[in-house]
């Protein structure tokens, strides 16, 4: 399961760290053809859905989301964990600097407002919450 930011470096580091199959809020988005900005509620349900598919059938899986507060976090946690998941958090940590850098070269950047909303709504991961945590920005 990833935290971050967006643009601080989630899905490359997953790209680049893992052949496992991916769950991602953005993909299913861009499947669904729903902006961020959008109702996320078909969004959620279609990554529960997969995230389920994947559960029942114990395979190994990346979850790739912001998830930058500890109430969202614990959500899909649980949900991980009622099937006996052992979940590792990789929590790309990076400056607002940076990500707004990063964000400016993005495709479908995210703007500079919701990202310092975002910002300050950070609540970084610690182990208390997971099986193992990874800080690859660190």
């Amino acid at each position: 399961m990833t935290c971050g930011l967006p643009g601080s470096g989630k899905s490359t580091w997953l790209s680049e760290n893992t052949d496992n199959p991916c769950v991602s809020l953005d993909g299913i988005r861009q499947d669904l053809g729903i902006s961020a900005k959008g109702s996320q509620g078909p969004v959620i349900s279609e990554a529960r859905e997969k995230c389920r598919v994947l559960l029942r059938k114990k395979t190994s899986f990346c979850f790739d989301a912001t998830n930058i507060t500890l109430r969202t976090r614990r959500k899909w946690v649980n949900l991980f964990m009622d099937y006996k998941a052992k979940v590792d958090i990789v929590y790309t940590d990076t400056t607002l600097k940076e990500v707004i850098q990063r964000n400016e070269k993005r495709v479908a950047g995210v703007p500079e407002k919701a990202l310092k909303d975002l910002f300050w709504k950070l609540d970084p991961p610690d182990l208390t919450e997971c099986y193992g945590m990874i800080m690859p920005n660190l």
